[in-house]
């Protein structure tokens, strides 16, 4: 059953059953880059990925995804994790890589490169198609990919900057957006990724629609990110600032 069969499904129950089943929860409409997904850990980032009321989700393909409620917000943080077959180079290349994000990240529409700060760092827009009756979004997140000497561990962070350009007609802007990105080597071909990230879509989403996002989203993004790492191969040039060794 897909999403919007889904959706019609719940819509079409009682409204006692529907609130029996309603969490606060966070709507992942960008999920990732990175994703891409990309952000040092900005305005308490670093607390979301050391603290531990992290309550499983759902597990598929490999993907396990976490929500953990915010004292600060009214929407939950999201944390997901997994394995790939790719080099550190190879992720690093997907991630920075932001044309072909609408080839694997399932929330991301219309993305293109704001600016380019050097070749590790850049800026870049997206836009998030929203089931009905939830109104578009759009975001401008600034992306930096930096990687640890001693432990060769990657690390990709991402914040939206919502001052970057003037406010689009016909959509939402992101009201925030902080992720984190840890990239483990586990051997020279494999890696392990945890992406935690907090977000306020802004506006108004009703708890059903998030109920399912939060734990689609994620794992359908995750799942077509490790199949786009197997198809770069031995194709995917090495990039400079990173070593695999």
């Amino acid at each position: 059953m897909d999403t919007a069969t889904k959706i019609l499904h719940y819509r079409a129950q009682p409204a006692a059953a529907q609130a029996a089943g309603t969490r606060r929860l966070n709507v992942p409409l960008f999920t990732l880059r990175f994703y891409a997904v990309f952000a040092g850990l900005f305005g308490g980032l670093a607390c979301l990925t050391a603290q531990d009321n992290w309550k499983f989700r759902t597990e598929q393909n490999g993907i396990k995804v976490y929500s953990s409620q915010q004292e600060s917000s009214a929407f939950n943080a999201l944390r997901a994790t997994f394995e790939a077959d790719a080099t550190l180079s190879q992720y690093a290349a997907a991630v920075l890589d932001i044309d072909q994000y609408k080839r694997w990240n399932s929330a991301v529409y219309n993305p293109y490169i704001v600016k380019r700060i050097n070749e590790s760092e850049l800026v870049y827009y997206s836009e998030a198609k929203a089931p009905w009756p939830v109104q578009d979004r759009y975001v401008v997140l600034h992306l930096k990919v930096t990687q640890d000497p001693a432990s060769k561990t990657l690390t990709i962070r991402l914040k939206n900057l919502p001052d970057v350009i003037p406010q689009k007609k016909g959509f939402i802007r992101i009201k925030e957006y902080h992720a984190n990105i840890t990239v483990t080597p586990l051997s020279s071909t494999r890696v392990k990724v945890e992406y935690v990230a907090r977000i306020d879509p802004g506006g108004s989403i009703p708890a059903w629609i998030a109920n399912f996002l939060m734990d689609e989203l994620p794992v359908k993004s995750f799942t077509q990110l490790k199949a786009r790492l197997n198809e770069m191969g031995d194709q995917s040039e090495a990039v400079p600032f990173i070593d695999d060794k």
